[in-house]
């Protein structure tokens, strides 16, 4: 486990002082003092690795600074310099702005940006006094001097109150994927593209040079061949012309051709740089091969033919570059709400000053903060992965969860709070311990007793509509764990008991199972039973109480390495079947499961043809392509008992149209689901984890 941290700041090290962007190397050593105060932290015990709690000096409820892996670097985001927003106030101690808020001013301050919905929370902990606001407003004085008995000790060094904002957020029931703030900095970040900058110097700076040494050179022609006659200011002209080349390419360096000696540009120059009498019968050879070749392309300098050529080439490159037209569009969306989406997109899309229409690579970048219906965001396109979803799911989630307070002022609260802490990022974890939940948030503990019963509708409608998404737009990827709990933020708020699992880490599995999984596994099995998931993966009814000892049968191997813990996981995973039962017969789904399953098969012969760059990205795609094979089947027991025999007549041509090595190496897959359809389970079925070399590894060439 410490050999990770180590890697990481080996890493991070590495790039500072090597990587040639500053600005990368500045981040990456920001990076490596933070893994710098993970290692401190261990070492003087102020940090535990693997607890609920790793910071002993922080509450639990404390959001962390967490790196990579899930380690908590010791800081706490809510601490630390005081932000712009602070600054404003004229104070310089945090605990004299906590002070401040508490004071009389402060909270009539407060009670104000409640009523008016114009602030922002970028941490939970920044909703603190808003709710002590509340609750001291409404005649609430026990709660509230309960939860200010709890902060009080860390508002020296902690931000419990809001920033402010010009106008409220939104209230319905819309998603963005980005706000126009970070499109703006997407936009802002936009580099030149030095491809398209060096065909820019080509064609502005040095093809009219080139010109000037073709007529040069043209001049000298008699009786078909160059250097026959040289006009009597010849040589001062090709000196003057060489000397401007030289002084150029000083300036001018993007382009190859004035260096490259295998094109004509520097073959030319070089003969102008010389005393034509010394050129040699090949070398005027030479001269005349390229203004023959000239000629033939695209006429010689003075010809309608080349001032065509060149006029054409000078409207390709004319116009701004990517980079300028990004900086305009930014400037363009700087009226725009910073911290929101935008729901009309179409003032965005007129072309820009001087008439210059939006490239669109622009166009697709902009398009990410439009503010939609979920439904209408994975039509468009606009949500490319399940993370993706997952992260844009608070903002829905969190309104349906204001909707359960009678006081607007409150629900927009806890919505702002609601979405704060969806941006916590997840600890490493131990011993079966849980994630830190939002009810332990003092502030919103204290706000449980005002929530409606009886508010469950709108969770569960939003909640079949994201699975209805997430299945149709991914129908061949696991469920990431971030999208998993908002699906169990809307089952809870529905008043649903489903048995969600996350995903589990290999490398830090213990061998255990906490009890839902094994809940999950028998509900899943009972829905399933004597389905073709069941044959193929050759199920039987059982007692899952020690679904760990289950599991590790199945697999026929003990915990211990990754590779070891990946088999006994998979067979978790199979047995859960991954939360596709408990949302397919939870929530009485109805989908097009013959549509689904032949979009993983499609998937599974795409993602298996990849060319590997490295033997372990080829074992990432098998692990991939048997998480799609394991939904694909159950999409296939879950449909009408005639699916299968109507998919497996769509999915043999789809087969048979790929190359023959790849059939090849996929039969034995093919034939496994055949002997499954016909009651048989299938000798080797396809799994992701194994130990030693996997029997879908392909030899990597040298051509690859």
């Amino acid at each position: 486990m410490f050999g990770y941290v180590l890697t990481q700041l080996a890493r991070r090290l590495t790039t500072q002082q090597t990587h040639p962007d500053p600005e990368v190397a500045e981040r990456a050593e920001r990076r490596a003092e933070q893994w710098r105060r993970l290692l401190d932290g261990v070492n003087s015990g102020e940090l535990e690795v693997g607890s609920r709690t790793p910071v002993r000096s922080a509450p639990a409820w404390a959001t962390l600074e967490v790196l990579t892996g899930g380690f908590a670097s010791g800081a706490m985001l809510a601490a630390g310099p005081l932000q712009p927003h602070e600054l404003a106030l004229g104070l310089t101690q945090r605990s004299e702005l906590n002070a401040h808020f508490l004071s009389a001013e402060g909270l009539a301050q407060l009670r104000q940006l409640l009523a008016s919905g114009h602030y922002r929370l970028e941490l939970p902990e920044e909703g603190a006094w808003l709710v002590l606001a509340w609750l001291e407003q409404h005649g609430h004085l026990d709660p509230a001097a309960r939860l200010l008995e709890t902060l009080l000790p860390y508002s020296g060094h902690l931000r419990f109150y809001p920033i402010p904002r010009e106008q409220a957020p939104p209230s319905d029931l819309g998603v963005h994927v980005c706000t126009v703030a970070q499109v703006r900095e997407s936009l802002n970040r936009k580099r030149p593209n030095e491809r398209i900058l060096a065909q820019k110097e080509a064609i502005e700076v040095w093809a009219p040079l080139y010109d000037q040494m073709l007529a040069l050179f043209q001049e000298t022609v008699r009786d078909g061949w160059p250097c026959r006659f040289f006009p009597e200011d010849w040589a001062q002209r090709a000196q003057q012309l060489a000397r401007t080349c030289g002084q150029l390419r000083l300036t001018h360096q993007r382009c190859a051709r004035p260096r490259r000696m295998k094109h004509s540009f520097a073959q030319l120059l070089a003969f102008l740089e010389r005393d034509p009498s010394t050129l040699s019968g090949r070398e005027v050879g030479r001269i005349r091969l390229i203004l023959q070749r000239s000629e033939h392309k695209h006429g010689l300098p003075g010809s309608e033919r080349r001032r065509h050529y060149r006029q054409l080439q000078r409207q390709a490159v004319e116009g701004p570059t990517h980079q300028v037209l990004a900086g305009l569009l930014g400037q363009r969306m700087a009226s725009l709400p910073a911290h929101e989406g935008v729901e009309d997109l179409e003032p965005l899309r007129q072309p820009l000053e001087g008439g210059y229409p939006i490239p669109a690579s622009l166009l697709a970048k902009v398009e990410r903060c439009l503010h939609a219906s979920l439904e209408e965001l994975v039509e468009r396109g606009r949500i490319p992965s399940g993370e993706v979803l997952a992260d844009i799911l608070p903002q829905l989630t969190s309104q349906l969860r204001a909707a359960e307070f009678d006081d607007p002022a409150l629900g927009r609260l806890y919505a702002s709070i609601y979405r704060a802490f969806r941006k916590r990022r997840s600890l490493l974890l131990l011993n079966l311990q849980s994630q830190v939940r939002l009810e332990e948030l003092p502030w919103v503990a204290a706000l449980e007793p005002f929530r409606r019963p009886g508010a469950s509708a709108p969770s569960r409608l939003a909640l079949e509509s994201l699975s209805r998404a997430a299945l149709c737009a991914f129908p061949q990827t696991l469920l990431p764990n971030k999208l998993i709990r908002e699906m169990s933020a809307l089952a809870a708020g529905a008043g649903l008991k489903l048995a969600f699992t996350e995903e589990l880490a290999a490398d830090i599995f213990t061998g255990r199972f906490a009890s839902h999984y094994g809940q999950a596994a028998r509900q899943a099995q009972e829905w399933l039973r004597a389905s073709l998931y069941q044959v193929y993966y050759s199920i039987q009814p059982e007692a899952f109480d020690d679904l760990a000892s289950v599991c590790q049968t199945r697999a026929g191997v003990t915990p211990g390495s990754p590779a070891q813990n990946g088999q006994i996981l998979e067979q978790q995973q199979i047995l859960t079947t991954h939360n596709l039962a408990a949302l397919w017969f939870g929530l009485s789904l109805h989908l097009d499961t013959g549509k689904l399953a032949l979009a993983c098969f499609r998937w599974i012969c795409h993602r298996l043809q990849l060319p590997p760059a490295h033997w372990r990205h080829q074992l990432l795609e098998i692990k991939n392509s048997a998480y799609a094979w394991r939904q694909m089947l159950f999409f296939l027991s879950v449909g009408e008992a005639a699916g299968v025999t109507a998919f497996l007549d769509q999915a043999r041509p789809i087969l048979q149209r790929q190359p023959p090595e790849f059939q090849r190496r996929f039969d034995p897959v093919w034939q496994g689901l055949l002997e499954a359809t016909q009651g048989r389970a299938p000798a080797r079925p396809l799994l992701g984890w194994s130990q030693g070399k996997h029997w879908l590894v392909r030899r990597i060439s040298q051509a690859e």
